[in-house]
């Protein structure tokens, strides 16, 4: 079996050596006459006096040549130019190599200078049937269509097809681009209410895998939503407005576009586009059929952290009420704003609706402060809408996000396109039950104490003389918004009529303990010959809704005309 193996090995390697011979012998005479058999000559012929009938002189020729001032000075001329002239075209050819490569200012330049052919990359895209083979598509040029004449095409390309890999959420892809090579996800994918439209929120988190530092391009977003385009809608937020990003550094940026909100899709594509005058190249690609819409749902009485840099807080519950009336209601909700951020900082502006579990939606209006907030510092944000009196109020949910316009993160009090991070937050309605007496009365930030009531009624007379004391104080923790609620204090004197007045708070009632105000009430008061008592109720008005806070009944003097009572005696 062994001396049968030989005999093939044997065969082969002679068929072999063959073929090896058959390819060199034409190369090994070319080389043997043009360079082998010149050089020996010219060697011999240098040993002779001349190259045709000369004789045998040795090394006379060499003595000679190296007895030669022109052989010295050709000589030092060689060294030289090899020792100085050749490295400093190396290092000349290889900066100017480098520059034509690296995307510097003078790049198009010096590759115009140097007539060097220049790359351009051309994004082609086409929607086909899903019953074709894409494999077999090719891509046909033809010249530009002239009136009178047959086109033809130029060129035909077959088109290489690999069948486009999924993004995951959470999940992170490394792609590779001119600008160097990223760790991409897409981070989480939202779609949230805006106006009479729906509006998708994808995330999108960027990582520099590269040791250096990258200057990213400016982006443009297209975004399409099955087989709906959405790029004429689309908008790009940077929160923190991030233009480079250092080695590992992570950058997290967002793509809103609106999408009619019976649509439903099963797929989304989002490309970032970077844009050089009127040329477009893709940065990166995201694809994905997880549409699932996921946001983060918060217990009642818990809260929720917004990370967005600058703009860091913790947002609680602090209250949820009704204001009811035969109509409709009104629910409103008080939230806390406290401050994560380290420095005096504007914190973000808040965008909210109602949802009930039959999907009903009611947009809200919001009202917080402008000013900036100190470090652990609380802002008081009010939030309501107006709800048909079928909503039961204890099964809403508030989702409340950040505010953006025009790819940027919007300033309190400006009007948002959009939002981001938006989150579920359950509610714990309170229905509030009215205060027997006046000793404890609470308007939030404001806390107000009737301490006492007092009225004067002078016999024969129609105006009757009403003082209240009381101390009123505010709660300066929180930074606050417009002041939308009003007291209204009504009095019901002894004949039943009833008498309102608006009091501004730290205005009519200002601030401070023992202080007081006087009411003089005009009515049918001549008749009365004896005391009785004042009711006052207190409401609370929003936006025209009412809400009773508490009631008390205070007792007033009754005097008597001394002058007929001195003729009497």
């Amino acid at each position: 079996m062994k001396g049968w193996i030989k005999k093939i090995m044997k065969k082969w390697l002679r068929k072999d050596a063959s073929a090896a011979m058959f390819f060199l012998v034409p190369s090994g005479i070319g080389f043997a006459l043009f360079y082998l058999i010149p050089f020996v000559m010219g060697v011999y012929y240098s040993f002779m006096s001349q190259s045709v009938d000369g004789h045998f002189v040795g090394l006379d020729n060499y003595l000679e040549l190296l007895g030669s001032a022109s052989f010295r000075k050709a000589a030092s001329n060689m060294f030289y130019f090899s020792a100085v002239s050749v490295p400093l075209m190396v290092m000349l050819s290889l900066g100017l190599a480098m520059l034509l490569h690296q995307n510097t200012y003078f790049q198009k330049w010096l590759r115009t200078a140097y007539v060097m052919p220049q790359e351009k990359l051309i994004d082609l895209s086409a929607d086909v049937p899903l019953h074709m083979k894409q494999n077999k598509l090719q891509l046909q040029l033809t010249e530009p269509a002239v009136e009178g004449e047959i086109s033809f095409p130029v060129a035909h390309y077959k088109i290489p097809y690999a069948q486009e890999g999924k993004s995951h959420p959470g999940v992170e892809n490394i792609l590779e681009n001119a600008h160097g090579t990223f760790g991409v996800k897409l981070s989480s994918y939202q779609r949230v209410p805006q106006g009479d439209v729906d509006q998708i929120v994808a995330q999108i988190s960027i990582r520099n895998t590269t040791s250096s530092t990258v200057a990213l391009p400016e982006f443009k977003a297209a975004v399409k939503a099955g087989m709906r385009d959405l790029s004429g809608t689309a908008q790009i937020v940077v929160p923190n407005d991030q233009t480079t990003l250092a080695p590992n550094e992570t950058m997290e940026l967002y793509v809103l576009a609106n999408v009619p909100y019976s649509y439903l899709f099963n797929q989304l594509r989002v490309d970032l586009q970077e844009t050089s005058g009127e040329d477009v190249h893709k940065f990166l690609s995201l694809n994905t059929n997880s549409v699932n819409n996921v946001l983060k749902q918060v217990d009642a009485g818990e809260s929720y952290l917004i990370h967005t840099p600058g703009k860091k807080a913790e947002v609680r519950e602090r209250l949820t009420t009704v204001y009811q009336n035969n109509s409709s209601n009104v629910i409103y909700t008080e939230l806390v704003m406290a401050s994560q951020e380290t420095r005096q900082s504007t914190q973000a502006q808040l965008v909210a609706y109602y949802k009930t579990p039959e999907n009903e939606l009611f947009e809200a209006k919001i009202s917080q402060s402008a000013d900036k907030t100190s470090p652990n510092g609380k802002s008081l944000v009010t939030v309501w809408s107006k709800l048909p009196q079928h909503v039961n109020p204890s099964q809403l949910v508030l989702y409340v996000g950040e505010g953006v316009a025009n790819g940027r993160m919007t300033d309190v009090g400006e009007e948002s396109t959009g939002s981001i991070n938006t989150v579920g937050l359950a509610l714990s309605p309170r229905v509030a039950q009215p205060a027997m007496n006046l000793q404890n009365v609470e308007l939030f930030p404001y806390h107000l104490t009737i301490t006492r009531g007092e009225g004067t009624l002078s016999a024969g007379k129609d105006m009757l003389n009403t003082v209240i004391h009381y101390n009123l104080s505010k709660n300066g923790d929180y930074e606050t918004g417009s002041y939308d609620h009003k007291l209204i204090m009504e009095l019901i004197d002894p004949t039943g009529q009833s008498t309102e007045k608006i009091l501004t708070l730290g205005t009519d009632l200002t601030l401070g303990n023992n202080k007081s105000y006087s009411i003089n009430l005009n009515s049918n008061f001549s008749k009365i010959v004896s005391g009785g008592a004042v009711r006052i109720n207190l409401y609370d008005e929003f936006q025209g809704w009412r809400m009773l806070l508490g009631s008390q009944s205070y007792p007033f003097t009754y005097e008597e005309d001394q002058t007929k009572r001195t003729d009497s005696d």
